[in-house]
């Protein structure tokens, strides 16, 4: 790469006319140059996967991935902050923040004087949801194939298909919040003495067999609470996809001029 010639093209009418074909070939040539050893790099970084294999850990699966995996840093991508507004309403006050790719200024150079738009690069991209005052979520990567990943476990994603309301915060925690309660209570299920297994009480069989629950044993409430919590995530799971969706719609229409190294 360091032997191309990677100078900027010259301005329009700087240049012969008999020549202008020849820049606009030199300058496509390099842009894929470019491009392929991005994917060169992801590849590299990324390890050795089966052919049908998310990029992504879990991506697109029910109940959501493994946000550390998501959050590993990773050669060749181009990471792209949204700034979310403090009080939600679907997309509305959504910003496009800082973007950068993870490969050197020269690739960034070039990937911004290409003049294309974010959704035709084909090589992977990351989007951060969050905002400057908080953490942000990498919630949706976007393959060279231009396939969506998802972490189907994200509210954000959810609240932007379903233009719910309500603070940050509250919103982004409330899938997380879920997915727990829902692993505390199988757990607890799981450590439930069946009623076939008990033994009568000290008053007799008919008292036993409908005792008070003791603590860490499961209930009836408890069991309708993993059914409503079961029927939330598959409902969530379909929501990210489609906010995912829209939101790589509007997103994917930014040019890339707004790269920095």
């Amino acid at each position: 790469m360091s032997e191309l010639n990677l100078k900027q093209a010259p301005d329009e009418q700087d240049v012969h006319p008999g020549h202008a074909g020849a820049t606009s070939l030199h300058s496509e040539y390099i842009h894929r140059v470019c491009t392929g050893w991005l994917r060169f790099s992801s590849a590299i970084s990324l390890g050795p996967r089966e052919a049908d294999e998310p990029a992504m850990p879990g991506a697109n699966r029910i109940g959501g991935a493994d946000a550390i995996a998501w959050r590993r840093a990773h050669a060749g991508f181009v990471e792209i902050e949204l700034d979310f507004p403090e009080e939600m309403n679907g997309m509305a006050g959504v910003a496009l923040g800082r973007m950068r790719v993870a490969s050197g200024p020269g690739a960034a150079r070039i990937l911004r004087q290409s003049g294309r738009m974010l959704g035709e690069l084909p090589v992977y991209r990351r989007l951060w949801l969050g905002s400057h005052r908080r953490e942000r979520a990498p919630d949706v990567v976007i393959g060279p194939e231009h396939r969506l990943e998802v972490n189907a476990g994200s509210s954000l994603l959810a609240a932007i298909a379903m233009g719910s309301r309500g603070r940050l915060d509250a919103v982004a925690g409330e899938g997380r919040g879920e997915e727990a309660e829902r692993v505390r209570l199988l757990d607890k299920r799981a450590r439930s003495v069946p009623a076939a297994a008990r033994q009568p009480g000290p008053l007799g069989g008919v008292v036993a067999d409908y005792p008070m629950p003791t603590s860490g044993e499961r209930t009836e409430e408890d069991e309708r609470r993993l059914v409503t919590l079961d029927t939330r995530r598959r409902l969530r799971a379909a929501a990210a996809q489609r906010g995912a969706a829209a939101l790589w719609s509007w997103v994917g229409a930014v040019t890339t001029d707004k790269i920095r190294e």
